[in-house]
């Protein structure tokens, strides 16, 4: 009889090991896949959370998809908890994810945020994210099983790339401009955090630094300041597909910032950019520049001579050239930066030859151009 109950004991356990179960409907414990939105070719962030944690030392949860349209990257524990170990495997036809720990966690959060890659030949459409768990490894402390209601979450692939871009602008040291952070091809959303990081040696807050765009976007505005960035937040009760400006900051360039591109840096948070179901909405998100201009003055006193005045830097070198209506070369001159301006004079080598166009470049110390030339035509 012992030797009959021992058998019954070992297919009951391998029933466990080997078969996985879909989550248990029944309350408790829910175990939540994302809904993301994203085109083809892009890697994306999926995450898996759960809410009303009764308490768990362990759990094994199997995901599945499409894997002619997702492929696994890498796996990484989520917020639920510090502490454990977290291990994923692909297998055939989406992954296992595995975690364990020595003491019971009641947390709830993300448990791990999967970092998937959609084919670049993925076509347009839903793709579903199968949730099941394995019940021999969802336990609680006392090595009893944890029951789980899983709901699963869905990849959709879309034709276009939804954006979120800054400006690229111009300003001189010293002068003020409105930098505009704007939202393109907008599949809906009902609430946005878009962070704008930029340089505080080149960039500084001025006078009514945020601006809001007058239509679109009804809902509420959270705004926060740091000394190099800026935190907007918006929320509605139903989802917009407008497009345009979001927000608008009115920045200033410092007197003293150095010549040339300064990056900032758009981006937004997934976790607050989501739909009315409060789920996810991808976004590439594009950087935008301001380019802090020279201050250069050509004019040119007769038809074969030219005078260019720049402000620049010590140690920088400053080059121009006259050329005729066909672009022929006419006169070159190189002068070193030695003080807070340049001067620099130009005359024509070719007897005869009126001058049409000046172009002026600057290097650095190492004879790398800073920007990019400009050229000022003669007016005739």
């Amino acid at each position: 009889m012992k030797k009959k109950y021992r058998m019954i004991a070992v297919l009951l356990a391998a029933m466990l090991l080997f078969s996985a179960v879909p989550c248990y409907a029944a309350s408790g414990a829910v175990v939540t896949g994302e809904t993301v939105t994203t085109t083809a070719g892009k890697d994306i962030e999926y995450r898996v959370s759960i809410t009303g944690n009764p308490g768990l030392v362990g759990y094994r949860l199997r995901i599945r998809y499409d894997s002619s349209a997702l492929s696994l990257i890498s796996c990484k524990q989520g917020d639920f908890t510090g502490s454990g170990t977290t291990t994923c495997g692909e297998t055939d036809g989406g992954c296992n994810v595995f975690w364990y720990h020595s003491a019971e966690i009641a947390s709830d959060g993300t448990l791990f945020v999967l970092k998937l890659h959609v084919s670049e030949a993925a076509e347009v459409g839903t793709y579903p994210i199968t949730i099941s768990s394995d019940a021999m490894y969802c336990v609680n402390y006392a090595e009893k099983p944890v029951p789980l209601s899983c709901v699963s979450g869905t990849v959709t692939v879309r034709e276009f790339v939804p954006k979120i871009y800054g400006a690229v602008c111009e300003a001189k040291q010293g002068e003020e401009l409105l930098y505009t952070v704007c939202i393109e091809d907008n599949p809906g959303i009902a609430s946005y955090h878009v962070q704008v990081i930029f340089d505080a040696n080149v960039l500084e807050y001025a006078a009514d630094t945020f601006l809001l765009p007058e239509d679109g976007f009804a809902g509420g505005f959270q705004s926060k300041f740091y000394s190099n960035a800026f935190d907007a937040i918006w929320y509605s009760q139903a989802d917009t597909t407008e497009e345009g400006a979001l927000f608008s900051l009115r920045l200033k360039v410092k007197d003293n910032a150095a010549f040339g591109d300064s990056v900032v840096t758009v981006q937004a948070v997934p976790s607050d950019t989501l739909d009315v179901n409060e789920q996810p909405v991808v976004f590439e998100c594009i950087n935008g520049t301001v380019t802090v201009a020279r201050k250069i003055e050509v004019t040119f006193p007769n038809a074969a001579s030219a005078t260019v005045t720049i402000e620049g830097t010590k140690g920088q070198i400053i080059v121009a050239a006259l050329y005729d209506e066909n672009m022929r070369q006419l006169a070159v001159a190189m002068k070193e930066i030695d003080a807070a301006d340049a001067e620099l004079k130009l005359t024509s080598t070719v007897s005869g030859q009126n001058c049409a166009l000046c172009k002026v470049m600057t290097l650095d110390s190492a004879f790398r151009p800073i920007c990019e030339a400009i050229s000022v035509s003669r007016a005739v």
